[in-house]
């Protein structure tokens, strides 16, 4: 059975980061020997640090958007299209992932139009590479 302090110090531990966990192990594991609890300090060394490996393997979720949230909704149940000219153009990376400009929207429109049509050129000359490379 764990006692309060114990206890603590585990919460502690999973609950920060794997430097931390491991700092906070080192000071409580030399304050539990010193009152001759070693064998309860190396218990919750390893489940804590089971506990700090598994947790810095899943990514963080994002947090859920505000209530107040001014972002659109689509209704996409019609089968209709749906325009997103406001988001700029797709560009296609070298390695066939899509991506966009981030800052389209602060553009001006001699910006956006030689944007468009550097980028309509280089996207054309990616996917016929990428093409290219399918098929070899």
């Amino acid at each position: 059975m764990r006692t309060l302090l114990q206890q603590r110090v585990l919460n502690l531990l999973t609950q920060s980061s794997p430097a931390n966990a491991r700092r906070l192990l080192t000071n409580t594991s030399r304050t539990m020997a010193s009152s001759s609890s070693e064998t309860s300090a190396n218990s919750i060394a390893n489940e804590t640090q089971a506990n700090t490996e598994q947790s810095s393997n899943s990514p963080l979720p994002l947090p859920e958007p505000s209530p107040e949230s001014q972002a659109p909704t689509i209704d996409v149940s019609t089968g209709q299209g749906v325009k997103l000219d406001h988001l700029g153009p797709m560009i296609v990376n070298k390695d066939g992932t899509l991506s966009r400009i981030s800052n389209w929207a602060q553009l001006s429109e001699i910006e956006r139009r030689n944007t468009l049509r550097i980028l309509g050129k280089r996207n054309q000359l990616r996917m016929e590479a990428l093409k290219t490379e399918d098929t070899a």
